[in-house]
């Protein structure tokens, strides 16, 4: 029932298969795709936020927007793009300052200097 009210708003997520490109979601829908990504369920995810359920419930659905704190929180606690959350510009996670750090003095010599193939072997 819940992934065809939302494959009518044109936004059906189940384990991150969807039909729009991540960039057109906007913030609410970001969230419910990186908690998708995380394989967390709202309870989990809310409970590492320091929030309930229900409130990311509402967040997820558009009847609540995301405060400052809580886009800084989301960001903080899952490694998560800032930019990406605002915009869907860019990756989804921000990457570590040591993977950063690697691929500059490696990633020409490894994968030629390809971000994608590095975080991809990371996982």
């Amino acid at each position: 029932m819940r992934q065809e009210q939302n494959r009518v708003r044109g936004v059906f997520i189940a384990g991150c298969d969807c039909f729009r490109m991540k960039s057109q979601y906007n913030m609410n829908e970001r969230i419910r795709l990186i908690r998708k990504t995380l394989k967390l369920n709202q309870g989990e995810f809310a409970k590492r936020l320091g929030m309930h359920g229900t409130s990311l419930s509402l967040i997820e659905l558009g009847e609540n927007a995301l405060t400052e704190k809580n886009i800084k929180l989301v960001c903080m606690t899952f490694n998560v793009s800032e930019d990406w959350l605002r915009t869907g510009n860019g990756e989804m996670f921000a990457a570590s300052p040591y993977e950063k750090e690697f691929h500059d003095l490696f990633g020409g010599k490894f994968g030629g200097g390809n971000s994608h193939f590095w975080r991809a072997q990371a996982y």
